[in-house]
């Protein structure tokens, strides 16, 4: 099959690998849609904390249907479209952050397992197979790439407690600070959009914040000021810019909280809190909770279900896989809008 691969230099290009072998409990699943993230921004560099293992197949927010089944099987049947496969195993020479950038990847039955009595132990049973999830079969595979989004960035806002009426300012406004725009209008919650160009800035207000500010030619913390002398309930970094956490300081009110959800590649920062709140929460979500995943799922494909929440807003550029290597390079260079997906025959 062919897969992204990520070679140790750090240059990257589709390869033929094997197919994975699966296991009794596993499933094999024809990959029919595969996005990327940030997260793979910082892989391709070889700045994701825990990932040092190159060359790599990569990719994780995958959809894809139910090809062929291990023995011992019981959850998945032929045809099914899975959210979440990925390469377990290294693989003809590569090893995998997650690997599903492929023509076929691998989902695990975790309650097979679990009721057959194997613990979770990251060999024969893996923790990661909590999270693959059997999605309706009218979701399209496309759009339906962004579930993984979707849950991850609802459940770390249920996890930090957010509440109606209070207000929060986004740094970021990649996919996940969108999908947070649209979390904040949802649930009620006052959302200051801080931007540094006027396209973005644009796209802040077509999205429904409430607020606008552009960094570039206003300070950041004394506008969030003017608008709310007394501090605002939140600041969420969705870009990974760590001077979020001090900038932010200047703007919660005591007992505010500052939730680093974007992934950093510079893993520093000198904490300041003179003359700031003496009492706050500093929340790092650099991987998501799995728990709080699985427990907003079900939720998460209501609101797709009811058009509360659309993939495709979200998705700019649908490219074919044996383009990939342009899509990545689009990504690298900035030039896509939103989300980029691949799309496999």
């Amino acid at each position: 099959m062919k897969a992204l691969v990520i070679e140790k230099d750090f240059s990257f290009g589709l390869k033929e690998v094997p197919i994975p072998e699966i296991g009794e409990y596993q499933a094999l699943i024809k990959i029919q849609a595969s996005a990327i993230c940030g997260t793979d921004l910082k892989i391709l560099h070889g700045k994701f904390s825990g990932f040092t293992d190159y060359p790599t197949i990569l990719g994780h927010e995958a959809v894809g249907v139910v090809v062929e089944r291990g023995a011992k099987v019981r959850n998945f049947e032929i045809g099914d479209r899975v959210l979440h496969p990925i390469i377990y195993e290294k693989i003809g020479g590569y090893y995998s952050t997650f690997g599903a950038m492929a023509e076929y990847a691998v989902v695990e039955d975790h309650e097979a397992l679990a009721a057959d009595g194997i613990p979770i132990d990251e060999k024969r049973h893996h923790d990661h197979s909590r999270i693959q999830y059997k999605i309706p079969s009218h979701f399209e595979p496309v759009p339906s790439t962004m579930l993984i989004t979707f849950r991850e960035v609802y459940s770390t806002f249920k996890r930090a407690n957010i509440q109606r009426g209070q207000s929060l300012v986004l740094y970021g406004l990649g996919p996940v600070g969108q999908v947070m725009v649209a979390v904040c209008k949802q649930a009620g919650v006052k959302t200051v959009a801080v931007v540094r160009r006027a396209e973005k800035a644009k796209l802040a207000e077509a999205l429904g914040a409430d607020i606008v500010i552009n960094s570039s030619v206003s300070d950041t913390a004394e506008a969030v000021r003017r608008h709310f002398p007394g501090g605002v309930d939140a600041v969420w970094d969705a870009a990974g810019f760590p001077g979020a956490i001090n900038e932010g300081l200047k703007m919660i009110r005591p007992f505010g909280k500052i939730v680093m959800y974007g992934v950093m590649e510079d893993t520093h920062c000198l904490l300041d809190w003179k003359d700031r709140p003496l009492s706050f929460d500093l929340i790092f979500t650099q991987l998501p909770d799995k728990d709080a995943e699985i427990a907003a799922m079900d939720e998460i494909v209501s609101m797709v279900a009811d058009g509360r929440l659309n993939g495709m807003d979200y998705i700019s550029d649908v490219i074919p896989f044996e383009n990939a290597e342009e899509g990545i390079k689009m990504f690298l260079e900035r030039r896509n809008k939103k989300k980029i997906v691949f799309k496999l025959k």
